[in-house]
This record gives C-alpha cells, structure tokens and sequence, in this order.
C-alpha cells in the first residue's frame, strides 16, 4: 500500500516530536549513540527523528520510553505542545504579512 504524502502540518508535527524526542533523550543525559544501540536502531535514524525529517514508529517510541524511563504519554504530550506553540506562531506570523490586518 502507497504511504500518503506528508502535509505541512504533518511536517510541523514531525519537527516538534523531533524536539521532543531531543528533550527526552537530553534531559536523561543520554547521547545520540547510545540511545540508538539500546533501542536497536542506527544513530542516523535518531538524528532524524530529532531533525524531524522521519517519524519512528510507536514501538520505537515505546522503546525510547523504556530507554529514557519517560513515559510515553510524557514524550507525546511534550510534542502536542510544541506543535501547538509552532501553530500559534505560524498564525502570528500569517496576520502579520496580511496587509489587511493593520488597516491604515
């Protein structure tokens, strides 16, 4: 089955998830490398998960929740956040190139 194309909201959450999974794996003291060798992936796929650029799945959420003993709805709940501030910031900056918005 094809996958779907990513939106720009899709992007927008991938990027705060992203930020998420770094606060995580920060705020634990863990390194890139080291988290990637305990939950089995390669340190390429962290990096991207933290850059935003792939989305991992929930088993490997699951196993970052194991790793970093944050759980899951923590990790979760920091990305919804995130993104939510991202939006709020994406429609401040879209009323202020509105010409409309500042009559005068």
């Amino acid at each position: 089955m094809p996958s779907a194309k990513r939106t720009a909201d899709d992007d927008a959450f991938a990027k705060a998830l992203g930020k998420a999974l770094r606060m995580v794996r920060k705020q634990g003291e863990i390194k890139a490398t080291h988290l990637a060798e305990q939950i089995g992936v390669m340190q390429q796929s962290v990096s991207a998960w933290e850059a935003g650029q792939h989305i991992p799945s929930l088993v490997v959420l699951l196993r970052v929740s194991q790793a970093t003993q944050i759980p899951l709805w923590k990790i979760t709940r920091a990305a919804e956040q995130l993104h939510r501030v991202a939006q709020a910031r994406e429609a401040e900056k879209g009323e202020c190139d509105d010409p409309d918005a500042h009559p005068g």
